[in-house]
């Protein structure tokens, strides 16, 4: 039987003012592979504690925006990643993501060197999504997020 840890994390978006397109958050790390990656903010859900709650908290914690800034719209999906020999052992974790619109302004946004973190990041178009992200599930979910975002069927 294997382990299953729970998380839950934000695509977070904000509609272009010069093109009206949206743009999607991604956040630079280190991977436990090694390489660098990009990655939608997520972490582990606490004891008690909603998944949309975690998902609040910890764009909080990882990238600074705080709950007065972001609009949490719905559940897009989750994924499920198997996680092997990564030096603390083996697990496999459940991230549930959630649909996150944002109003701030950008210069409240500040990474934190948690998890990997390199301290940057990037607005995407949901074009450049798939030459930054190498989960092939998790561009799902990007694209999943684009379409309920433009009214398409998924």
């Amino acid at each position: 039987m294997s382990i299953v840890l729970k998380s839950a994390g934000g695509i977070i978006y904000y509609f272009d003012k010069k093109d009206g397109t949206p743009k999607f958050f991604l956040v630079k790390r280190h991977a436990l592979s090694g390489k660098i990656e990009r990655v939608a903010p997520k972490g582990k859900i606490e004891k008690n504690e909603k998944d949309i709650d975690t998902v609040v908290r910890e764009i909080k914690e990882e990238v600074g925006i705080y709950s007065q800034n972001i609009k949490v719209k719905s559940y897009l999906g989750s994924v499920l990643i198997n996680l092997r020999n990564t030096g603390k052992g083996s697990y496999d974790k459940k991230i549930s993501y959630y649909l996150v619109e944002y109003f701030g302004d950008f210069s409240d946004i500040k990474i934190e060197n948690v998890e990997g973190y390199l301290g940057y990041h990037k607005w995407a178009t949901i074009q450049e999504i798939s030459g930054l992200i190498y989960y092939e599930n998790l561009r799902h979910i990007f694209m999943s997020a684009y379409n309920k975002i433009m009214g398409n069927s998924i």
